[in-house]
């Protein structure tokens, strides 16, 4: 076929997708390492075997995604990118990132700003969060009104990322659920959502953890880390690694 120098499908390979193996064949084929490489995919399968080959990924939905256009975003964003984990792109999804408490512990401990926008190694506390959690989403904030007009947190979120929705609440809510419900009208569709707190750092694989909970039969779940401490909520997980039970401050 004319513009294409090597033609691979599953049955040409041992293993199939999600394995890497046909994109390494083509690469050393080609001569080519995986750094200098861009594969296109629009299946969430295809997706690990790209991100998994160690080649740069561009993400599309259907074929009508993939554009001239678009792929020279995609490179001219790699030529300028700085080494990390790729982020998870897997289609429409919603990040929701409740921020609207007191922060009164940080108050008392005289900090002016509220804790979202604390420094933390030179940036906002809520950039670090978001750059922590990798993903290529619609990001939903809720915030205290007070807070949005004080500290223009239009334009602050707006600038970590773009396009993104704020609701303002006037007052505090009785906790976190109360606060995340505040949001029905954005995240009560079938798109996927993942709930964030305003002020932990996430070392992790968000490509690695996403595709688990896309697997069959998986509904929904918890990103933990061990600890004895009363202060955290925790969960009690059956021998395949299912939560069975889960219990606030209760270790």
């Amino acid at each position: 076929l004319q513009y294409f120098d090597y033609i691979y499908s599953n049955e040409d390979v041992i293993r199939a997708k999600p394995n890497p193996e046909m994109y390494y064949r083509i690469m050393i084929q080609s001569g080519i390492p995986a750094t200098q490489t861009l594969i296109v995919e629009d299946s969430n399968t295809g997706r690990k075997a790209a991100q998994d080959s160690g080649a740069n990924l561009c993400a599309v939905t259907d074929p009508d995604d993939l554009t001239y256009e678009k792929i020279l975003d995609h490179l001219d964003w790699l030529n300028g990118k700085t080494p990390s984990s790729p982020k998870w792109q897997g289609g429409k999804m919603n990040v929701l990132i409740p921020m609207a408490g007191a922060g009164t512990r940080f108050q008392e401990a005289g900090y002016s700003f509220p804790k979202p926008l604390i420094d933390v190694r030179g940036k906002p506390m809520i950039q670090q969060v978001v750059e922590s959690l990798n993903m290529e989403a619609r990001h939903i904030f809720i915030v205290q009104k007070e807070h949005y007009e004080k500290y223009a947190l239009l334009h602050t979120l707006s600038l970590i990322t773009p396009n993104c929705e704020i609701i303002q609440v006037d007052g505090i809510t009785e906790g976190a659920a109360c606060t995340t419900l505040l949001a029905k009208e954005l995240i009560n569709n079938d798109e996927p959502l993942l709930i964030a707190n305003s002020d932990q750092y996430l070392d992790w694989d968000s490509n690695q953890f996403m595709y688990s909970m896309i697997a069959d039969d998986i509904d929904g779940g918890i990103l933990t880390f061990p600890s004895m401490h009363p202060k955290w909520s925790y969960a009690k997980i059956s021998p395949t690694g299912l939560v069975v039970e889960v219990a606030e401050k209760v270790p």
